[in-house]
């Protein structure tokens, strides 16, 4: 199992390609955006495939360009489901298919925040608590085995 920076750093470059990175000034004007800090291990992730990598996440929403709109569209998902929406101190860093999305808080200062995750297709009452956030990266069938404890509302 995956549980430091060093090691994710290594997995990606070890196990995907194409890797696309962003540059650190890209990464502030991500936070200047949102008025908040990053934690180290999302601003590690962000420098190694920020802008994509071939085979990584491929048809979801995790890349710098949708980080600006991803909470946005958290939040209609969130309010079609009759949801309240999220807090400010909540970052959205992935998305699928305009159903689920992945966040953290943003204030915790950990370097690698616990991830919650909503799927509007499970009945649940609370957010998900999957794992950390450099274990959400790494193994992103994490949120599979996660969703195993719920029903789906749709079966």
């Amino acid at each position: 199992m995956i549980q430091s920076i060093s090691e994710m750093i290594v997995f990606f470059r070890e196990k995907h390609t194409g890797l696309k990175g962003c540059a650190i000034d890209e990464i502030a004007q991500l936070e200047q955006h949102y008025q908040i800090t990053l934690p180290s291990a999302y601003r590690a992730f962000l420098m190694l495939l920020g802008h994509g990598a071939i085979d990584y996440e491929v048809g979801s929403d995790y890349e710098y360009s949708w980080l600006f709109e991803l909470k946005d569209y958290a939040n209609g998902i969130l309010k079609e489901n009759n949801r309240q929406t999220l807090p400010d101190n909540t970052f959205v860093f992935w998305g699928h298919h305009g159903y689920q999305f992945l966040y953290f808080y943003t204030d915790t200062k950990e370097d690698d925040p616990l991830v919650y995750y909503y799927n509007e297709c499970y009945e649940i009452q609370d957010f998900l608590k999957i794992s950390s956030l450099i274990q959400v990266l790494c193994e992103p069938e994490i949120r599979g085995k996660a969703l195993k404890t719920v029903k789906c509302k749709y079966l």
